[in-house]
Formats: C-alpha cells, sequence, structure tokens
C-alpha cells in the first residue's frame, strides 16, 4: 500500500514539474501532495543546487515570520555545525528519509535546529527526507507528461547530459500507431541560440527583450531590429535599456562580452 502512494506522489509531483507553476507554487502544490501520504503540521521545502548542495530557494507552509536572526542560525546550523540529518548528509544517503527520533540522543540533546528553533514555535517531531532523482528519468518523465497535456502534443525542455553539455529533449506524440498515447523523445545538442535563451531566462528578461537581445546579438542595428520585431525604434531604445540593467552593462559592446563569455 505504501509503495502505491509513493509511486503515485512521485508521478503526480512530475507532473507537477512540467506544468509551468512558479517555483513557489510548485512547491506548494507537491507539499499538498506528500500530506495527503505523510500528515504534517508545518513543512519547510527547500530547493538545492544539485552540485553544491547550497540551498537556494526555501518555502514555508503554513508560512511563518522567519527573521534574519532566525534565518542566520538555520544557515550556520544547518552547513557550519554538527546537526543530525542535514540535507547535505541525507541526499548522500542510499535511503534520504530520517525522523530526529531515531537520531542518537546525544545528537538531538546538541541541536541547534531541534532545540532552539523547532521547539520554541512548537515542534518537537521532525522527519526530513531529500528528493534525490535519476535526473534524466525525471526530466524524461516530465517533458512527456508536459507533451501528453500539450494541445500540440509537443514539449521539449534543456538539461545537462553526463559530460556537462547542454542537450534538448523533445517529447512528442505520434500521429501514427495504435496507442494515441505513443510517445516518441529526441535528445540533441543545444544550439547557441538555445543556450543563450536559456541565460536571458535567468536574468529575468521578458519574452520581447530577449528576441530583441537575440536580434541585436546576431549584428542587427536598432532600426533593422525594429523593422523585423514591428515595433517603433523608440520601443527597441527603451527595451534595450532595459536589457542593460538586467544584465548589468551600459552598452550593446559590453552586453556582448557579458553574454559571449
Amino acid at each position: 500500500m505504501w509503495e502505491e502512494r509513493a509511486e503515485r506522489a512521485r508521478r503526480e509531483i512530475a507532473v507537477l514539474a512540467a506544468s509551468g507553476l512558479e517555483l513557489a507554487d510548485l512547491y506548494r502544490a507537491a507539499l499538498a501532495l506528500v500530506r495527503k501520504s505523510v500528515p504534517f503540521e508545518q513543512a519547510c521545502w527547500a530547493g538545492v543546487d544539485p552540485e553544491t548542495l547550497v540551498m537556494n530557494s526555501v518555502t514555508n507552509w503554513r508560512p511563518w515570520p522567519v527573521t534574519n536572526e532566525y534565518a542566520v542560525r538555520f544557515a550556520q546550523s544547518e552547513y557550519e555545525g554538527h546537526e543530525p540529518n542535514t540535507f547535505t548528509q541525507l541526499a548522500l544517503r542510499p535511503t534520504p528519509v530520517a525522523r530526529i527520533s531515531d537520531a542518537p540522543g546525544r545528537d538531538v540533546a546538541a541541536s541547534v535546529r531541534i532545540n532552539d528553533l523547532l521547539r520554541p514555535i512548537g515542534l518537537v517531531h521532525e522527519l526530513r527526507g531529500a528528493f534525490t532523482v535519476d535526473q534524466f528519468n525525471m526530466v524524461l518523465f516530465a517533458v512527456v507528461a508536459r507533451a501528453k497535456a500539450a494541445r500540440t502534443g509537443t514539449a521539449k525542455t534543456r538539461m545537462r547530459d553526463a559530460g556537462g553539455s547542454w542537450v534538448v529533449l523533445q517529447a512528442s506524440r505520434l500521429i501514427t500507431g495504435d496507442d494515441p498515447g505513443q510517445m516518441v523523445v529526441t535528445v540533441e545538442p543545444a544550439t547557441t541560440r538555445q543556450l543563450l535563451t536559456l541565460l536571458l531566462s535567468a536574468y529575468g528578461l521578458t519574452p520581447r527583450e530577449q528576441e530583441v537581445c537575440l536580434e541585436l546579438m546576431a549584428g542587427s542595428s536598432s532600426a533593422a531590429i525594429a523593422e523585423r520585431l514591428f515595433i517603433s525604434p523608440y520601443t527597441v531604445h527603451d527595451h534595450l535599456k532595459a536589457i542593460f540593467g538586467k544584465v548589468g552593462v551600459g552598452s550593446r559592446g559590453e552586453l556582448v562580452a557579458r553574454l559571449s563569455a
């Protein structure tokens, strides 16, 4: 029964991951799914960099006010101290799940996280889990789920391969065949334009700003960009000003140098 629940939760989370939700909304939706199988009073979902295992986002459910002092002490306990069941420890274990009640008593007694941070707000029992997956399989399941849900029957995403190079996975519904749910997945090296688009998204550029930037990177003048995108030169100027601000440069030359580095 538990294995069936776990497998269902994994599949539902994979579908959520491919649904286009904002990160905070994704965390909340995933926590709601987990809560169906493992009831809890309070939860904290932390995203981590897969290479360094350093937290880069945190979502609390239910929300509670976290002061700067609290955040500093939590970070120190997680990365500087000798806390039981840190996320780094869990990620390296064969079974990345642990209850604080299973930790040695001396470790619990010395825990800053448990005694100074959680107990004062009424939290005594703690279950921690690291959602570690075969990255390729998770991305594969997610892009297939996205393609099945898409009206076009196609979806794609980018990821790094085992050698660290960027590749593009594309899932498409087969037009012919007995099973309308059959999908074909292709894996191809990412083009320079696809990688640049990824970088521009990381800088927070809007879709239109990305179009302007890609034209600029191709060597187009402001007049040519305006003509190709059916906007006025003044609008191009406004977009460039916004792009420079987001990327942190002051000229076209600096922008090209920054994005080509």
